[in-house]
């Protein structure tokens, strides 16, 4: 049975790409992106934007929870497919530079249980993406955090939202409208200690803000350049 594995990238244009480069770039992907999900290997793909970097997400369509040799070929799909090629920085991994970073996991509302179930029943409004950048010192914080919160699988919310971190910055994928399909791990309904811990040790001070004009919001909007699912 297929199911789905969610998978968001982080990529870093050259200094020298030009604003022309950037759009032909993402009219390839986007035309890409529409032969794999009609030739059913992925759900959605959607390509956000901040300044020379790039955030991806993607739900690929797999036979089966992958592996670890499975997972190699999702963690470099984006760069076997050519997408912006010769455009971006390459990232310092221990297996190798590579053209996109895979962003490690670590908040949901919910886990796919196979393709079907993991379907829009409606088509929504709007496929985003946000991010957030931590100071130093609080990342590993925020990571323990979700992990637990997730793992307990009280949390209620968004079932579409995803997020990863990379280094200091965390990235969230999400659609509108956002309370579309609020729904938990476990669905079951319960209190989340885990959540209460999160609030306990101030959310707030994790997070080197934007912009002095938008403390209250921990993560910031970026700009969609491509949209399919």
């Amino acid at each position: 049975m297929s199911t789905v594995e969610r998978a968001s990238y982080r990529g870093f244009l050259k200094a020298e790409a030009t604003e022309d480069d950037v759009a032909r770039a993402a009219a390839a992907l986007h035309e890409d992106a529409e032969r794999l999900k009609a030739d059913d290997r992925v759900l959605t793909v959607c390509l956000t934007r901040y300044g020379r970097q790039l955030f991806l997400y993607v739900e690929h369509i797999v036979p089966e929870h992958p592996a670890h040799k499975a997972m190699a070929s999702i963690t470099g799909l984006p760069a076997s497919r050519g997408w912006f090629a010769g455009l971006l920085t390459p990232y310092p991994q221990f297996g190798g530079d590579a053209d996109w970073a895979y962003m490690h996991p670590v908040f949901w509302f919910d886990e796919p249980k196979d393709v079907e179930s993991f379907r829009r029943a409606q088509e929504p409004d709007a496929r985003c993406g946000r991010i957030a950048h931590f100071w130093p010192d609080a990342v590993i914080d925020y990571v323990l955090h979700h992990q637990l919160i997730a793992r307990e699988g009280l949390a209620v919310g968004d079932r579409y939202q995803f997020i990863s971190v990379l280094d200091d910055v965390a990235f969230s994928y999400f659609e509108t409208p956002r309370d579309r399909e609020q729904v938990n791990i476990r669905r079951e309904q319960g209190e989340s200690k885990e959540i209460q811990r999160w609030l306990d040790v101030d959310p707030f001070s994790h997070f080197d803000h934007f912009d002095p004009g938008t403390l209250e919001k921990d993560f910031l909007v970026i700009d969609t350049l491509v949209s399919v699912g």
